[in-house]
């Protein structure tokens, strides 16, 4: 039950203090804001605005509130170091209870709420930590609510905006009146001993879908008394919002903006093709590189380090590592673009110029352009080009021609004609069975961390049965040795990520099938099963002919997110069964 603003003074006015005002806070901040994106500053709670951490702005409020009781903040295990550097940089440092938050925002609310009724505080206002506009005038007037003998007090804005109802987010339905409708604002006041058993019997009964606290309230039967909110008081929430709050603490006067420049020049050398932007195009030469020698995208990567100063693609991929030997040059990108983002920036525009006799890029210019886009999406926003309206709308057009949903960390997604697969891999694949068809081989895979993606990529080429044998996809040490006859021993000594495993597989896979050549790949995916040993992105390949040829690779792809080491992985992999086809 919530009573409308206009209506609360008369309430108040009836309400009867019943004892003395102590107010404890519960400021909220073991979320990992992922709609914030990733940051090297860790999640947007701790992101500076102003020159200092958003929490640390949120717990000056209350720090120089002359009304202050115990504080109690609530963060995730890892982040305890983030809230002791947030905290030295407060204006105002003030001694604070710490505990770890749950899985949701109410099993952390939960946590802080029993940390506090250890204190004595009999009144608690629980507090988003980034929400860091709070100021004196609302919390005065939350205070003057409870004292007023309010069991519950929720801060809050009529709402302006005219609203629609769209169920299916396209077409309208119905307009909404906005009369007595509100938004929420933090912080969110109680009687202490109300909230907390309230708290507890949802929990007891297996609720874990109340958006906030004052929902909890209206769902115990506590009623809810509306106080005016702060138009300032803003939730930082999207990456866009914290510039913003930066700028608002900063006033900036002149926007920080930067470009970079680069190129590349690689020799044309006897080949079978070039791969340009991501993007392979058939040639009787290609150009000669440790990895796949993309030019474009080299150069592209080389443009954006140098808006962060962050030096150049040898920098950060040198080509004396001979775990880059052919690997493709999307990773260089999102490697640089994720950069950019960790830098505070935004990739507005981005344009390439291609100088080149043969082959004709004409054919293919609308796929070069798509394929920065598509590699660099999950890693810096805008898309390059386009703001996020323009994302939104074009992601849901291929919503609504596809089955499925094309994400940007290069997920595979289904549409009419089957998988798509990015292009190089698409492109890699089918002249790989072109090939062995040609020249009368077989192939098997043996698959842990792809998860059978390599012969997946085969097979969704036409004509695939005549050059793939079968596939082995052993997740498992049992497997890896029942399957594929991996040694016990190996695996004991060496781990299940490792080259003499990788080797073994690859061997075990051609004394299991029909097959002349096989490709084997195990490793650490991610997002967990990392060590400082065996890191999240480590794989070990191998790839072995019936002739007793061995190929191995180590690659460190890094923590770039599971999708993107495996398709990685699949690029690598498809690259060792060519080289391994052409050895003597």
């Amino acid at each position: 039950m919530t009573a409308e603003i206009g209506e609360l003074r008369d309430p108040i006015q009836k309400m009867q203090p019943k004892e003395q005002f102590s107010c404890g806070v519960v400021v909220v901040a073991a979320g990992r804001g992922e709609r914030a994106g990733q940051s090297a500053e860790g999640p947007k709670q701790y992101r500076t605005i102003g020159d200092r951490p958003v929490i640390a702005h949120t717990l000056d409020v209350f720090a120089t509130w002359p009304s202050i009781g115990p504080v109690v903040v609530v963060i995730h295990p890892d982040d305890e170091a983030l809230l002791a550097a947030a905290i030295g940089r407060m204006s105002c440092p003030i001694a604070v209870s710490v505990v770890h938050g749950g899985a949701t925002r109410q099993l952390s609310v939960l946590a802080g709420l029993e940390a506090l009724a250890n204190t004595g505080a009999r009144h608690a206002m629980i507090q988003d930590a980034v929400r860091p506009f709070i100021d004196h005038a609302l919390l005065d007037r939350c205070r003057t609510a409870l004292e007023g003998g309010a069991e519950a007090v929720l801060p809050a804005i009529a709402v302006a905006d005219t609203l629609k109802r769209a169920a299916d987010g396209r077409l309208v339905e119905e307009t909404v009146p906005r009369t007595g409708l509100y938004a929420a604002q933090t912080p969110q006041c109680f009687r202490l001993e109300s909230i907390l058993s309230a708290h507890r019997a949802a929990s007891a009964s297996g609720r874990s879908d109340f958006t906030d606290d004052a929902s909890i309230a209206e769902w115990a039967g506590i009623p809810v008394v509306l106080v005016e909110g702060s138009p300032d008081n803003v939730k930082l929430t999207l990456q866009r919002d914290i510039s913003m709050a930066d700028e608002r603490l900063t006033h900036h006067a002149i926007p920080d903006v930067r470009t970079g420049n680069g190129y590349d020049v690689h020799q044309l050398v006897e080949g079978d093709g070039v791969t340009l932007c991501g993007v392979f195009i058939p040639h009787d030469r290609k150009l000669s590189g440790h990895s796949d020698a993309d030019v474009a995208l080299h150069a592209l990567t080389d443009a954006l380090l140098a808006t962060c100063g962050a030096g150049d693609i040898g920098d950060h991929f040198p080509p004396s590592d001979p775990q880059w030997k052919g690997a493709p040059s999307r990773i260089f990108l999102e490697h640089a673009a994720r950069i950019v983002r960790e830098h505070g920036g935004i990739i507005t525009n981005a344009d390439i110029s291609l100088i080149a006799e043969a082959p004709k890029v004409g054919p293919h210019r609308q796929q070069m352009r798509e394929s920065p886009r598509r590699h660099a999406r999950h890693c810096a926003r805008p898309l390059l080009g386009q703001g996020d309206d323009q994302r939104d709308a074009r992601l849901r057009r291929a919503q609504g021609r596809h089955r499925g949903n094309r994400h940007g960390n290069g997920r595979l997604w289904a549409g009419d004609q089957g998988l798509m697969w990015p292009a190089d891999i698409e492109a890699t694949a089918r002249a790989i069975i072109a090939d062995f068809t040609a020249r009368g081989l077989k192939i098997a895979t043996a698959e842990s961390c792809t998860g059978g993606l390599i012969a997946a990529a085969l097979t969704e080429i036409a004509g695939s049965s005549s050059v793939v044998d079968r596939g082995f996809v052993t997740y498992s040490n049992e497997a890896k040795i029942e399957m594929l006859g991996v040694d016990a021993a190996t695996l004991a000594a060496h781990g299940a990520v490792s080259r003499e495993t990788a080797a073994e597989m690859a061997r075990g896979a051609i004394s299991r099938s029909g097959a002349d050549l096989a490709v084997a790949v195990t490793g650490i995916a991610g997002p967990s099963g990392g060590s400082a040993e065996k890191p999240v992105g480590l794989v070990h390949l191998a790839a072995a002919g019936r002739s007793g040829n061995l190929l191995l690779r180590e690659m460190r792809y890094g923590d770039i997110g599971r999708d993107a080491v495996r398709l990685a992985t699949v690029t690598t992999a498809l690259n060792l069964l060519r080289e391994i086809a052409q050895a003597p």
